[in-house]
């Protein structure tokens, strides 16, 4: 026999009854069992968050493949990441315009980094994933989702953004950082994408805005 067992046993039957019994329990052991299955939820609810930082930081670090070295958590790109009890993952994205043609690797890349659980830290263990579900939204995106940095990173590959508040005139150039840009017309690589000169230091430059046909209309969901 333990010492514990000893110790049970010395007590009164009668108190060994009531903690044999649940119906017997006194209120301090039912608040008690009440207060450990509150900090059990607490745990698993902070457990749940911190898996979902970990998969958004992972997803939103995906460089765009058409921007070189400009992830599409800086563009402004991941909508929302949700993950079920049962380790299911749904992300929500909006590529920059309407018909984008990376949109289904964007979406593989998105797939393949939830499942293999990539965490932004390494030294913590990452979420065990059952599946991934991507979804694209269409018509969302705008230069506004655009983060400072993912504006800074823009501008040294030559690419300027002009925001729902700006204007082109008064966006610095990428070049000289002078305010003489004058829009030109025609598309650049993309359709996201159109094309101005800079009167002061006569190079030609990217403009980053959205189409006027993808800020017309609403958003509309579409399945990977």
């Amino acid at each position: 026999m333990s010492q514990f067992d000893a110790v049970l046993q010395q007590r009164d039957p009668a108190d060994r009854a009531d903690r044999a019994n649940p119906a017997h329990a006194t209120d301090a052991d039912q608040a008690a069992h009440a207060d450990h299955a509150d900090h059990a939820a607490q745990a698993d609810h902070a457990a749940h968050a911190e898996a979902l930082a970990t998969l958004r930081t992972a997803i939103e670090s995906i460089v765009d493949p058409e921007m070189n070295g400009v992830t599409i958590g800086q563009l402004g790109m991941v909508l929302d990441v949700r993950m079920g009890s049962a380790g299911d993952v749904e992300v929500d994205f909006s590529p920059t315009f309407l018909g984008c043609v990376a949109v289904g690797l964007i979406a593989l890349d998105i797939e393949n980094t939830v499942l293999r659980g990539v965490a932004a830290n390494e030294s913590r263990p990452a979420p065990l994933i059952s599946e991934c579900r991507v979804k694209v939204v269409h018509n969302i995106w705008n230069p506004d989702r655009i983060s400072k940095s993912g504006v800074e990173q823009l501008r040294t590959l030559g690419i300027v953004v002009v925001r729902s508040d700006q204007r082109l005139e008064k966006v610095g150039c990428p070049v000289c950082a002078g305010p003489g840009l004058e829009r030109r017309g025609g598309s650049g690589p993309t359709r996201c994408r159109t094309v101005a000169w800079c009167t002061g230091c006569r190079n030609v430059v990217e403009v980053m805005e959205s189409p006027p046909s993808d800020r017309a209309t609403s958003g509309t969901y579409a399945h990977i």
